[in-house]
């Protein structure tokens, strides 16, 4: 019996998938928790341009990740900040400080992306943002004495 998948099924495959599964198995477990459904024409057409869409828009939103990295390769987001005696920050400037600039600057990054050590001394320092595997861009974090 042939079933398209409803939802991922261990051992069995993942959603949208079409399968060849025993008929029992089918009807009385897949069919019968709303697992799957059975594959005839109409819903193979359907599981099929479903799946198109996906690539479509999975590959649309990897454009996307192209165009914002080359945008922000570079790029030297520069802080002020408190310092002591000795140079070293009151605090650090963290991953989350360098998202919440780039939204000052128009680009939504998710700051999981951004990877970075904490930063706690005055400096230049690169950093890296992964959007997806094989994209990713490298920028400068500047880190400077508000005291001039």
């Amino acid at each position: 019996m042939q079933v398209i998948l409803l939802c991922d099924v261990k051992g069995v495959g993942k959603k949208g998938e079409l399968v060849t599964v025993s008929d029992g198995y089918g009807r009385n477990f897949l069919l019968k928790k709303k697992m799957a459904q059975v594959a005839n024409s109409v819903n193979t057409n359907v599981a099929k341009q479903a799946q198109i869409a996906k690539e479509f828009h999975k590959q649309e939103e990897l454009n996307a990740y192209r165009e914002l990295a080359e945008k922000i390769k570079g790029m030297n987001l520069v802080f002020l900040v408190k310092v002591g005696e000795n140079g070293k920050l009151f605090g650090a400037v963290t991953s989350k400080e360098i998202g919440d600039k780039f939204k000052e600057l128009g680009f939504d990054i998710d700051k999981r992306k951004i990877q970075i050590e904490n930063i706690k001394m005055l400096g230049k320092f690169n950093a890296k943002i992964n959007f997806a595997p094989q994209i990713e861009s490298n920028f400068f974090v500047e880190v400077v004495s508000d005291k001039n």
